[in-house]
């Protein structure tokens, strides 16, 4: 593989995997809301989004992942 064929795949696995965490969180937020509705009302509580910083740590953690497995 050449170095820009390197570079490009990496671009793309980074591109991908923030992908994967954006859908990750995008799942457990509406989840915990979904659960916050079943709940009596005065009991239900907001539920926060998730910041750029939550979304480079589960990218970074799955980009671990695919790394530690890329043969």
């Amino acid at each position: 593989m050449t170095k820009e064929e390197k570079t490009t795949h990496y671009q793309t696995l980074r591109s991908d995997t923030l992908k994967m965490a954006i859908t990750i969180l995008d799942a457990k937020v509406q989840r915990d809301i979904e659960n916050q509705k079943l709940l009596p009302p005065g009991r239900q509580n907001t539920v926060d989004s998730y910041s750029a910083e939550d979304v480079c740590s589960e990218a970074s953690r799955l980009f671990e992942y695919l790394m530690s497995t890329d043969s």
